[in-house]
């Protein structure tokens, strides 16, 4: 499970922060996490 959550979560966002820059990658990163906490509820 931890593998599958790391190519899921991890790689696009390595392939983002490759392709354009790391705020983008950080503004998919709290993108992700806002909409798993808030499926939380």
């Amino acid at each position: 499970m931890c593998v599958l959550d790391g190519v899921l979560f991890g790689l696009p966002m390595a392939l983002l922060m490759e392709r354009k820059n790391l705020q983008m990658a950080a503004g998919m990163h709290w993108l992700i996490d806002f909409v798993r906490f808030a499926g939380g509820f």
